[in-house]
């Protein structure tokens, strides 16, 4: 069963704890978004004191790309090789195989590996959220759309895990 958000109410779900905070993790979900022209989270883990420290799954505003980002004081982004379509159920999965290796997954197919160096300090880390960003700004770049078997994992899947 999925959890329907809507970004107009600020929907989400959220757990006072990070539930991984070093790599390597996956995270995976299966999503729908009925909107365009927004940033979209699917799931972030983070720090809600500041707008640092995180580990984040999305959909971008300007191309509807999934892009997957590992935050210290500087950001990285991997982004999927292609597009969501609008009102269609996806896959999406971040996979942080290390501080230097990240992929974004879109229905299976990662995009390109991205490799700078980043590592989010693990004990600022304090939330796991779905459907927003929720930083030291408050709730953030809501889900307008689906979430359904939103999952992590304390291992790097491969592409082979990643079909579906």
């Amino acid at each position: 069963m999925a959890r329907l958000f809507d970004d107009a109410s600020n929907e989400y779900l959220a757990r006072a704890s990070a539930v991984r905070t070093v790599t390597p993790m996956t995270l995976a979900c299966w999503a729908e978004t009925d909107a365009t022209g927004l940033d979209q989270v699917l799931m972030v883990i983070g720090d809600s004191s500041t707008n640092n420290q995180q580990y984040k799954l999305q959909i971008r505003l300007a191309d509807n790309n999934i892009i997957v980002g590992a935050k210290s004081t500087t950001a990285a982004w991997a982004e999927s090789a292609s597009a969501v379509s609008i009102n269609t159920p996806f896959h999406a999965g971040a996979v942080f195989g290390s501080s230097v290796s990240r992929y974004a997954y879109l229905n299976g197919v990662p995009g390109a590996e991205e490799t700078t160096s980043i590592t989010p300090v693990a004990g600022d880390m304090d939330t796991t959220s779905i459907g927003c960003l929720n930083d030291n700004s408050g709730p953030r770049f809501f889900l307008s759309g689906k979430v359904t078997w939103a999952a992590v994992w304390n291992v790097a899947l491969t592409t082979a895990e990643m079909e579906f």
